[in-house]
């Protein structure tokens, strides 16, 4: 194998996985970013009634799916289109309540429920935006209508906010008051990728302002100055801190970090955001760089070494650092240590895809917990994965396979 990378420490970490790879037994699934995605991708088709499940859950698992029938070739399209069209037409969905301008009432956070799902129409109406007939019947306008409606009723019209103006909840963890004064880590990605993929496809500043503005004021309330990291919650009302920094939490904003800077970088009037964005960025990800175990993979609480290796927290740090590497958006410097860091998060994830595509040591969906322990006993088993993991994996696997062809180096 050889490398074409000029930075020797890029080089050395691309040959030091390979050997991973194979050593130490035979890998449980295919190490290459294609065929980890294609495994994957496959074995959640055969659970598609649990993993496509309107929530954020689906939403990602539909949006890790789309980047990887996107990048790879794969035959996902028309599983994804029967999922998006099944909604439309239940009378219940929120997708189906957007298409008929219905009066949609907020749920209890931003995203989890209404405001992220809309995506995967997104993502299908800006692939077909050339008005190719891949699908009978299939309406562009219509996907586009869904996910305006909903950023417009939804997002932009949140009606919980602090006094600063950062988006809130009503309800937060156990043994804590608090009257609309709770922050979640889990609302960045959830709340603001809708709009600040519109903002890019749209052209609409004010949506890129908006997550801008939000991603400064999330940094500002939740990260925790001493190591970088952010708490999974924080409450206004004492300006308390939960007692942790969950993986997925903090994977939670690192995604949003990147989706935001997409877009407000797109508008000259923006650029002062811009630069704030891209060094809340940088911040995060020198923030969980220390704590990548040798393994690979990074735990489910980032700073508790008691804690288990963490699956979907991994995939996440690893596709923001790849992105954020191929957009320019680090500090070049340090180019090798990131690479170094991407690919051997990747080398992690393979060891939790079993050869039949199942993924492991994802934990399940997660609200704020009162200690550790709480977070130390969450389960992992495959069918409850849906929320946070199994998208992430797949998009960790087109990141990295990205980062690998920019670099010239691509797993065979």
């Amino acid at each position: 194998m050889e490398c074409f990378h000029t930075n020797a420490a890029a080089c050395v970490a691309v040959l030091c996985l390979t050997v991973l790879a194979s050593a130490n037994g035979q890998p449980l699934a295919p190490t290459s970013p294609k065929s980890l995605a294609k495994s994957v991708g496959d074995e959640i088709l055969v659970h598609k009634d649990v993993f496509f499940t309107w929530g954020y859950g689906g939403a990602l698992v539909l949006d890790g799916l789309w980047r990887a029938n996107e990048t790879f070739g794969l035959d996902y399209a028309s599983a994804i289109g029967d999922a998006l069209d099944h909604y439309l037409q239940d009378t219940t969905s929120p997708a189906y309540q957007a298409l008929h301008n219905e009066t949609m009432h907020p749920s209890s956070a931003i995203g989890d429920y209404q405001g992220l799902y809309p995506i995967a129409y997104l993502n299908r109406a800006v692939s077909y935006s050339d008005g190719a007939a891949k699908r009978p019947a299939y309406s562009n306008t219509t996907d586009m209508h869904v996910a305006r409606y909903i950023a417009d009723n939804i997002i932009l019209k949140w009606p919980l906010h602090l006094s600063d103006g950062t988006v809130s909840r009503n309800h937060g963890w156990p043994g804590q008051e608090g009257n609309g004064t709770f922050l979640w880590g889990d609302d960045q990605y959830m709340g603001l990728t809708l709009v600040s993929r519109l903002a890019v496809v749209l052209g609409r500043e004010d949506y890129a302002a908006f997550a801008a503005e939000q991603t400064v004021l999330f940094e500002k309330h939740m990260r925790d100055k001493a190591d970088g990291l952010f708490y999974h919650g924080y409450n206004d009302a004492d300006h308390e801190e939960s007692c942790c920094k969950w993986g997925r939490a903090n994977g939670w904003g690192m995604f949003s970090h990147v989706e935001v800077l997409r877009a407000v970088e797109r508008f000259p009037n923006l650029q002062p955001q811009a630069v704030l964005v891209k060094a809340v960025l940088q911040r995060h990800l020198d923030a969980i760089l220390p704590f990548q175990s040798e393994d690979g993979r990074w735990r489910q609480l980032v700073n508790d070494t008691d804690s288990f290796l963490e699956t979907s927290c991994t995939a996440m740090f690893a596709s923001v650092i790849a992105r954020s590497m191929l957009n320019k958006w680090v500090d070049v410097s340090k180019a090798g240590t990131y690479f170094t860091a991407a690919m051997k998060g990747f080398s992690g994830l393979t060891k939790t895809v079993s050869s039949t595509g199942e993924v492991s040591g994802v934990c399940s969906g997660t609200g704020i917990q009162t200690d550790a322990d709480a977070y130390r006993r969450r389960p992992t088993s495959y069918l409850a994965s849906g929320p946070g993991g199994l998208g992430a994996v797949l998009s960790a696997a087109v990141d990295v396979f990205k980062l690998q062809d920019a670099y010239g180096y691509l797993a065979k």
